[in-house]
Formats: structure tokens, sequence, C-alpha cells
């Protein structure tokens, strides 16, 4: 049970991670698309 909730709270900072590379690659395309128009 315990190993499971570990595995779990890993699991939920990985995607937080993820979320926040995501969100700043989103913000750097944009500016990127913004800059070319």
């Amino acid at each position: 049970m315990l190993r499971e909730e570990l595995k779990e709270q890993k699991n939920m900072l990985q995607y937080g991670q993820f979320q926040k590379v995501l969100k700043s690659h989103m913000m750097h395309v944009l500016y990127q698309g913004n800059i070319k128009k």
C-alpha cells in the first residue's frame, strides 16, 4: 500500500513537471509565432 502511494506521488510529480515544460514550450512557440507575423 505504502509503495503504491509513493509511486502515485512520483507520477504526480512527473506529471506536474511535464505540465510545466509543456506550458513553457507552448508559450515559446506562441512567442516565436507572434514575432514572425
